[in-house]
């Protein structure tokens, strides 16, 4: 039986290469650098697994600082010893470690464990990860979609083109700045990327009641596919509401 002998932990940071701005504040500007926080998984036969978190306080609560302790001091004790593939058991001694309360309980540190623990079930198996968890073992291409940053009409113009050169054909925006912004983004965004392109306004939880059923309505309009998250996780009243109208 292949038990977790190891967990270790190794807060990094990482350059980030593009300003990353959204409704809630700032994921980090072009040539600063962002935290990220790696765990090392060893099974008692020496085979190594790795998961990462990244941590962003202006979105969640959750910090480089506050992840590195909760793995180490709370997490890796309920899991050493444990069996590796049981998977759902070893999330139930996670949560009993660190409760759910009115969230999932840390959940950036848990998954990075949880990542961890895939890595080496695979590596051990001697599997991609991919195969290991029931998918195909041909090589598939997968769509990608194009995260824009720019908050400015031409800016978000050139952007597109840019990817488009790239290979990109989806897009996604980051909504919630004003109403007037977000709708003229949506605008280009369509103009510029076509009819064939899947688009979707991505709010991270800032819209205002008052405001969101305008720039939604707006945004049906110049035919964005998905609006994301436009209020608060706990505010699913809301989303109701404006689903509903």
């Amino acid at each position: 039986m292949r038990t977790i002998e190891n967990i270790e932990v190794f807060p990094i940071r990482l350059p980030i290469t593009n300003t990353f701005r959204f409704a809630s504040g700032s994921a980090g500007k072009a040539g600063d650098t962002a935290p990220f926080v790696l765990v090392k998984l060893t099974d008692n036969e020496g085979e190594v697994g790795w998961g990462e978190g990244r941590p962003m306080p202006q979105w969640s609560y959750e910090t480089a600082e506050s992840i590195t302790t909760t793995i180490r001091h709370y997490l890796a004790p309920a899991l050493l010893g444990q069996e590796i593939t049981d998977r759902w058991g070893l999330h139930r001694r996670m949560h009993s470690a660190i409760g759910r309360g009115p969230s999932t309980g840390f959940p950036i540190a848990k998954a990075a464990v949880d990542m961890a623990v895939h890595d080496v079930c695979a590596r051990s198996a001697g599997q991609s990860l991919r195969t290991y968890l029931g998918g195909s073992s041909e090589r598939n291409s997968v769509v990608l979609s194009y995260t824009l940053t720019a908050h400015e009409v031409e800016a978000v113009r050139r952007e597109i083109l840019h990817a488009m050169e790239r290979g990109f054909r989806h897009f996604n925006f980051k909504a919630a700045v004003t109403p007037e912004t977000d709708i003229a983004l949506a605008k280009v965004i369509r103009q510029t990327a076509g009819p064939d392109a899947f688009v979707w306004a991505d709010a991270n939880q800032g819209f205002e009641p008052h405001e969101a059923l305008k720039v939604a309505r707006s945004f049906a309009e110049a035919d964005v596919n998905v609006l994301e998250q436009p209020f608060p996780a706990d505010q699913l009243h809301l989303m109701r509401r404006l689903r509903s109208q």
